[in-house]
């Protein structure tokens, strides 16, 4: 038994420093990049779109205007990310009732994820959400000590950050009121903190006029999920079931397991406390008209937590675990030998795609360019140069909005003189036509990526330009 706990421990302590390894190692996702340049764009007061501005945005941008040099940005933002998760991670299982090999068993669970293995520490807006319902969970977890103040920051914090964080905020409310309200002047201190926080946020927002802004965003995403094409699940997210199908097949044991239960007596505290935010946010997968993988790092860590709740018990038979161990050899059968999807392919994938090339572009760049010069860059990674056109933003949604000439439209008659900079990554196929006519006759391209206007608007050789010579290196990290 303490054998076999240590050897649990051990595993879950050995991938959560790959965890942060990897936080520091890795290149970023383009959605890091959007929070990165429109918490920039936000302080400075620019008037650009998309409006992005929440909590978190505001915070990285803060950090950037902090930071100057790229290299310490990027990882002194992952490690806010990444440490954060992992101790509220800690704290919410713990609430939750888990403790000893189970407690090990989940916290390995949950970093064995492929989707939280690829985006659990990134600093884009979805950690923030990540950490808020870690944060409700362990507020809730225990109907006889809840942590009612703590709710309702969690709650408030949640519903600042964007359309996604409202729909959490709302879902999780019904939960906080059904265990705080046995509990005298629970709901009160719940509902005293979420306003704290709320009136905080509001008093800031309008000392900085950005309370528009905030208003803003809700509008523009709001209508922008009414506006894409819906795509089914089995398209968006069918490959990414596949490469984790292991993992999936033990989740699929533990919720058999907890209906099992249910059916026989009332589930405890701290199944409750694991059921209600991994049935939001895999109902919020559901609703979203396009579904992507990052999405299911929400949920993963309460479906791991309901796994190690019902993993057997040393006395129990040893039926119980043998079933448990079958399930688990024949999902990994399954995806290694028929879908040919290694288990290890997170971490081979993540430890091929160091984020240093990338730094050094972007050192070179920022020390290249020259005051009042402006960079056409629809994945944002240029974060320190103003954009070229107000509406700067490009990705798979706003792509369509490009196409039928409702987005970027300033650009379909090409690109603004003082345009200096131009960043060659994937998206940059999505601006109008007009605007890539002129890439292509008026830009010079370096090894890496960045096109410099021709003939240089400085009027001379630029002589920190070397770094720029490397092989390209700006992809996104998927």
């Amino acid at each position: 038994m303490i054998l076999r706990q240590r050897l649990a421990f051990g595993l879950a302590g050995v991938l959560a420093l790959v965890f942060v390894f990897l936080a520091a190692w890795r290149r970023l996702n383009f959605d890091e990049a959007l929070v990165l340049r429109a918490g920039v764009l936000e302080l400075a007061g620019a008037d650009t779109a998309p409006a992005f501005l929440m909590p978190w945005t505001l915070a990285v941008g803060a950090l950037a205007a902090a930071v100057g040099d790229p290299g310490r940005l990027f990882l002194l933002a992952r490690l806010a990310a990444a440490v954060p998760v992992l101790a509220l991670l800690a704290v919410a299982f713990l609430r939750s009732g888990l403790s000893g090999t189970r407690l090990a068993a989940a916290g390995a669970l949950t970093l064995a994820q492929a989707a939280f293995v690829a985006h659990g520490f990134e600093f884009r807006y979805d950690t923030a959400i990540l950490l808020g319902l870690l944060a409700v969970t362990a507020a809730l977890a225990s109907a006889d000590r809840p942590w009612p103040a703590l709710a309702g920051v969690a709650l408030a914090w949640l519903a600042l950050h964007h359309l996604k964080g409202l729909y959490f905020a709302a879902v999780l409310s019904i939960w906080a009121v059904a265990v705080l309200r046995r509990r005298r002047g629970a709901l009160g201190r719940c509902a005293a903190a979420a306003a704290g926080l709320m009136l905080v946020w509001g008093i800031g927002l309008a000392s900085a006029g950005l309370g528009g802004r905030w208003l803003e965003t809700l509008r523009q995403f709001g209508a922008l999920s009414r506006e894409v094409s819906r795509v089914s699940l089995a398209e968006s997210l069918g490959a990414v079931f596949a490469r984790d199908l292991a993992w999936w097949t033990l989740v699929l044991g533990g919720l058999v397991a907890v209906f099992g239960v249910a059916r026989r007596a009332a589930l405890g505290a701290g199944e409750r406390a694991l059921l209600m935010p991994a049935g939001a946010a895999l109902l919020f997968v559901v609703l979203h008209p396009h579904a992507w993988a990052y999405m299911l790092a929400l949920p993963a860590p309460f479906l791991a937590g309901l796994v190690a709740l019902h993993l057997p018990h040393a006395g129990e038979s040893a039926g119980g675990r043998r079933l448990w161990l079958a399930a688990g050899v024949l999902g990994l059968l399954l995806q290694a030998v028929v879908l040919h999807r290694s288990p290890l392919a997170p971490w081979r994938g993540a430890l091929a795609a160091p984020r240093a090339p990338m730094v050094e572009v972007l050192r070179g760049l920022r020390a290249a360019a020259r005051p009042g010069e402006r960079v056409l860059d629809p994945a944002g990674l240029v974060y320190f140069l103003p954009p070229c056109n107000r509406e700067w933003y490009v990705d798979g949604l706003f792509a369509e909005k490009v196409r039928r000439g409702t987005w970027m439209s300033e650009l379909a008659k090409g690109l603004p003189a003082d345009c200096t900079w131009v960043v060659a990554t994937y998206r940059l196929q999505a601006v109008p036509p007009a605007a890539l006519a002129i890439v292509r006759d008026e830009f010079r391209f370096f090894p890496s990526g960045i096109g410099l206007r021709y003939p240089d608007p400085a009027g001379s050789a630029r002589s920190t330009l070397a770094p720029l010579g490397g092989e390209a290196v700006l992809d996104n990290y998927w």
